[in-house]
C-alpha cells in the first residue's frame, strides 16, 4: 500500500535569477492505494481509497483479487496490523489465498516496494506537468495511471531479484538451529 499526501510547489523564475520560495499551502488530502501483481511483473489488481485503507477496504481487495485469481493463491505482504486482523486472516481462509509476511526492516524483499518507488515517481512527475490537485477525481487518475504504467519487464526484474535474495537469505541461516513453531490453531 503507498499513500501520497504531498505539497504541492510551483515555482518559476527569469533564467538566472534567485527563486524564493513562499510557504504553500495547497494541499490535497491523502490518497491510499493497493495493489497486486503477478509473478511476471503484470498490475493484476488495485483499489484506490481517500486518506487510508482500512480493513473492510482490504477484505474488498482480497475478496476481488480472488475473482481475478480464480482459486489458490499466495499473497506476500508487509506486516502492517491491518493484513493480520482476524476480519482479514477469515477472509484470505474463505478466499484460498495464503498470506507470506515480510520479514521486518526487509522491504527491499517484497516486490511491491518496487512498484511504490515507481508509481510515486511518475505520481510527482504527473502532479507537476498535468493535475488539477483540487479535483479529486484527477487525482485518483493520476494516482491509478502512475501504477499501470510501470512496465511489467521492469517489475519481473526486481521480482526475480527479491527470490533470489530471499533464497540468498535462507541458505545462509544454521541449519542445526531449532526454530519455534507456531502452536496448533494460531
Amino acid at each position: 500500500m503507498y499513500t501520497v499526501n504531498d505539497r504541492l510547489d510551483r515555482v518559476w523564475a527569469p533564467q538566472g535569477d534567485m527563486v524564493c520560495l513562499k510557504p504553500n499551502k495547497d494541499r490535497f488530502d491523502a490518497i491510499a492505494a493497493l495493489a497486486a501483481i503477478d509473478r511476471e511483473g503484470n498490475v493484476t489488481h488495485s483499489l484506490i481509497k481517500h486518506r487510508s485503507v482500512k480493513k473492510d477496504d482490504f477484505v474488498q481487495f482480497l475478496d476481488e483479487l480472488a475473482d481475478i485469481t480464480q482459486g489458490p493463491s499466495i499473497v506476500f505482504l508487509d506486516n502492517l496490523v491491518v493484513h493480520k486482523t482476524k476480519v482479514v486472516l477469515e477472509a484470505a481462509a474463505r478466499n484460498q489465498q495464503t498470506f507470506i509476511f515480510n520479514g521486518a526492516y526487509t522491504s527491499e524483499l517484497n516486490p511491491i516496494e518496487h512498484l511504490w518507488q515507481h508509481a510515486k515517481h511518475g505520481f510527482r512527475r504527473d502532479l507537476i506537468k498535468r493535475s488539477n490537485y483540487k479535483n479529486s477525481q484527477a487525482m485518483f487518475n493520476l494516482v491509478y495511471d502512475s501504477i499501470y504504467r510501470t512496465r511489467p519487464g521492469l517489475l519481473k526484474i526486481y521480482i526475480d531479484s527479491c527470490f533470489r535474495k530471499m533464497r540468498e537469505y535462507l541458505n545462509a541461516l544454521p541449519h542445526n538451529v531449532n526454530y519455534p513453531q507456531r502452536p496448533p490453531g494460531q
